[in-house]
């Protein structure tokens, strides 16, 4: 998580910016969830940020592209459970979309690097990959507690990160 405080505090430092939470996931698969609590746990703690949109975009966030797009976002960030061999709950944080169209999936039919290529070709933000690794995504399971945590933990971590550096001056 350390790394991941780094990186994101890094891109948000020393000015306002307009960012997108993308959360990708299904309430109906297991560690799949993980996008849609960090987008409920964004949205409780975020309130009245009219530089922030969180999206849940459940399954399909190729139908939010324009809604993201006339946000006119300096960053994308898409949040999903990623299969990319780590242990249960690990992030991955990234901007190589290239790295994960050769190794990494998400859990979902559309490849995020499509995604990727197309908002980038809308909106020219910088666009990033949070993406914790699932243990279970069959229909009917439960998530397993480390997503659940990990989940929590993320949304609570972001939300901070957002207040402090909307209260540092532009």
């Amino acid at each position: 998580m350390d790394d991941f405080l780094g990186y994101f505090k890094d891109i948000i430092s020393g000015s306002k910016r307009r960012i997108v939470f993308c959360c990708i996931g299904n309430n109906l698969r297991g560690d799949d969830v993980f996008g849609v609590i960090v987008s409920k746990e964004l949205e409780r703690r975020l309130k009245d940020n009219d530089n922030v949109l969180i999206i849940n975009c459940e399954e399909t966030p190729e139908l939010y592209t324009d809604k993201i797009a006339s946000f006119n976002p300096d960053t994308i960030v898409l949040i999903d459970a990623v299969n990319f061999g780590g242990k249960i709950g690990d992030l991955l944080v990234t901007d190589n979309f290239k790295a994960i169209q050769r190794g990494l999936f998400s859990t979902h039919n559309l490849p995020l690097s499509i995604l990727e290529n197309y908002l980038r070709e809308r909106t020219n933000a910088h666009i990033f990959l949070v993406g914790a690794q699932p243990q279970n995504i069959s229909f009917f399971s439960t998530p397993s507690k480390e997503i659940l945590n990990r989940a929590r933990q993320l949304g609570e971590t972001l939300a901070w990160l957002l207040s402090k550096a909307s209260a540092q001056p532009c």
